[in-house]
């Protein structure tokens, strides 16, 4: 007799203080689906593609809960659930690596996201009342309106999230962000570095510039704009390129000018050459040049053959 049977006739007979287990169930919209996103489980690249991969497809980033639900629900002979053997699910032993899958490990069999998967299959992977995500709000107090974080090299930021649903609801999703823009292992030359602290993620920038990171969750993507400077300096809540300098003028220097006093950088008056070869190559080539070709035209601009660069362009 199977464990799951034995906890059947115990409730039905009201032994106990035992519960049904669906009270407690994980929402697949607001809890299942973010688990999937965040293991890249209906990325472009994998089962959210237009054809899907393999014998399954989902939606772009879960952007259709419904439609991924049948999916794995009904799909012939019930291949990605086991309601009876949940442990044996497809869905469990293909991104855990117990079997053969293109994709690789995704899922960590000892995470929090394995056994909640595992919870809502044993629960018989109920539809739930499929909320619709309104909006996700990052939490550090660090970002400004505009997404933006001024700060030095090393210096840690927290990143939380929290989702807004159609439901009214609101929970702490910060442990399901996904992130592009940074690296999870340890690389020196990575301009952004990310960690996961406590369910909180940590990004932090090891270079000086401006750093551009996307966080996700689900459908729901948000840009974070990372400014970061050698030297510590007082945070400004406007960005630099709308300070007082920016808006004076429209011109590009002027904008240029005002981020790179931002980042307490300067320029010198010799570097200009290197500003003119990317511009020609933008005006005239219509694309931005290589490092190959960015050099070799600036090395003829600080020579004097600026209308070299031009003819050849």
């Amino acid at each position: 007799m199977r464990w799951q049977t034995v906890l059947s006739i115990l409730w039905l007979l009201g032994e106990g203080s035992f519960s049904p287990v669906v009270a407690q169930t994980p929402d697949f919209s607001q809890q299942i689906i973010p688990i999937l996103t965040k293991a890249g489980c209906n990325s472009g690249a994998c089962h959210g593609s237009a054809a899907g991969r393999g014998y399954l497809q989902l939606s772009l980033f879960g952007s259709r809960p419904s439609a991924d639900y049948e999916a794995l629900t009904h799909a012939p002979g019930h291949r990605y659930l086991d309601t009876y053997r949940a442990t044996e699910s497809l869905l469990l032993q293909k991104p855990s690596g117990f079997l053969e899958h293109g994709g690789g490990v995704r899922l960590d069999s000892d995470s929090a996201d394995f056994r909640q998967l595992l919870a809502w299959i044993e629960a018989g992977g109920p539809r739930g009342a499929m909320a619709k995500l309104h909006r996700v709000e990052l939490v550090p107090s660090e970002l400004n309106a505009s997404g933006e974080v001024l700060v030095t090299i090393h210096e840690p930021i927290p990143i939380g999230a929290r989702a807004w649903w159609s439901d009214g609801t609101s929970t702490d999703v910060s442990r399901w962000l996904s992130v592009e823009g940074a690296s999870e292992e340890v690389d020196a030359d990575a301009a952004v570095q990310l960690q996961l602290n406590d369910d909180r993620l940590q990004l932090t920038a090891q270079r000086a510039g401006v750093w551009r990171v996307t966080v996700r969750v689900a459908a729901v993507a948000k840009a974070i704009q990372i400014w970061c400077r050698t030297d510590s300096v007082a945070a400004e809540n406007t960005s630099p390129l709308h300070s007082r300098e920016a808006a004076e003028s429209t011109s590009i220097d002027s904008v240029i000018a005002a981020a790179n006093r931002k980042l307490g950088l300067t320029l010198r008056p010799s570097t200009a050459a290197h500003l003119l070869a990317r511009r020609l190559w933008l005006d005239l080539a219509g694309r931005h040049p290589t490092v190959e070709e960015w050099q070799a035209a600036t090395a003829q601009i600080e020579q004097g053959h600026k209308d070299r660069v031009v003819d050849q362009l």
